[in-house]
């Protein structure tokens, strides 16, 4: 064999392998066993990065409040959230767990509601927290 075919057939050998390493890289990433068990929502909001409680709880005022895997955050020093009207749609659910500890939070857990508060939907952005007859302003925190 002369030089100039070992050069062709050395070059073909050494394409064919960054090719090949090239489409090894381009799959798709094998889904894990937690992976199969999210929700289409659960996924979503794993991709996007919704805010977590642990991103609130380092400042000891917070007033947060978390369900379906997002968490909701007082809404009364908001001029916007205070001029909004609104009209009261659906119990979104009730305070469950009074906590500061980012671990401890979980679909009802609240920073400073008490427990038993129930939560509404509105026709519009805001969500109502009713606290000895007063209504609360409350806005989602979602990424994106």
């Amino acid at each position: 064999m002369n030089k100039k075919a070992f050069n062709t057939r050395f070059k073909y050998a050494l394409f064919l392998a960054a090719f090949a390493l090239f489409l090894a890289g381009c799959g798709e990433k094998p889904s894990s066993p937690s992976d199969a068990s999210r929700t289409a929502e659960q996924y979503r909001q794993a991709i996007i990065g919704n805010p977590t409680p642990a991103d609130f709880l380092d400042n000891p005022e917070a007033d947060i409040f978390y369900f379906g895997g997002v968490v909701y955050i007082n809404a009364e020093h908001l001029d916007w959230a205070q001029q909004r009207e609104y009209a009261k749609t659906e119990l979104l659910g009730q305070i469950a767990k009074r906590t500061i500890d980012p671990d401890e939070f979980a679909d009802g857990a609240a920073s400073r509601l008490p427990v038993g508060t129930p939560v509404y939907r509105t026709d519009t952005d805001i969500f109502i927290a009713v606290v000895g007859g007063k209504d609360i302003r409350y806005i989602k925190m979602v990424e994106g």
